[in-house]
């Protein structure tokens, strides 16, 4: 018995560089037993993905991490506030973001998407709801 495979053009969808407002769907602690780093993925409006993470034991990752903690809470945090990684998924899951991207092409002709750094985190409200004019 044989198999139907279907071609597809569409390809791999690259995040636009410039400055993007991209929503954090998924924020995941790797290891699950004993956690190393944090894994987030964001997905942009054109429906284009892109996955970052950050390892606890580098100081330049935990530093970056620490800086897009203080952005998402605004800057209200001492400096030196420690953050407990359990809360980080509860803390990023939905929110929304605006930053800027940046394609790295390599040797071999392979395109990664950077998060440059991230100006803002925000929530997105619900359209309130337009009531219908039952004078007809």
């Amino acid at each position: 018995m044989g198999f139907t495979i279907k071609t597809s053009k569409s390809g791999f969808q690259k995040v636009p560089e410039g400055m993007q407002e991209l929503v954090v769907t998924d924020v995941k602690l790797v290891p699950s037993g004993k956690p190393q780093k944090v894994q987030f993925e964001y997905a942009h409006e054109s429906g284009a993905t892109c996955r970052e993470s950050f390892a606890f034991t580098q100081p330049m990752q935990a530093k970056i991490l620490g800086t897009r903690c203080d952005v998402l809470l605004n800057g209200t945090l001492p400096e030196g506030t420690e953050i407990n990684t359990d809360d980080l998924p509860s803390m990023f899951l939905g929110k929304h973001l605006k930053a800027m991207i940046r394609h790295h092409v390599t040797e071999d002709k392979k395109v990664y998407v950077n998060i440059k750094w991230v100006e803002s985190y925000f929530d997105v409200e619900p359209a309130p709801e337009v009531a219908e004019d039952d004078d007809l």
